[in-house]
């Protein structure tokens, strides 16, 4: 894998899917009066709108992941950042 300040264009890509993939969960979250708010249970919209989310939900995920991982820094170990949040 590569390290945090090389750059890794498959990584960035799986980045950049799993955006959309966050992209495709604020569009159907049925709060907001997405697609999920319409969708009545044996219609085809609502089994594309259930696939394309349980499909979504891992992205979300993955990007968590992937954006943490680069933004680690093995240089410096610090204790203060932790109490600076409080």
């Amino acid at each position: 894998m590569a390290k945090p300040n090389e750059r890794a264009s498959n990584i960035e890509l799986l980045r950049i899917i799993s955006m959309l993939g966050i992209i495709t969960l604020h569009y159907f979250n049925e709060d907001m009066g997405g697609v999920s708010a319409f969708a009545v249970f044996p219609e085809l919209l609502w089994i594309v709108s259930k696939v394309l989310q349980s499909l979504a939900v891992p992205l979300v995920n993955c990007f968590v992941l992937i954006t943490g991982y680069f933004m680690i820094e093995r240089r410096e170990l610090s204790f203060r950042k932790p109490v600076d949040l409080f």
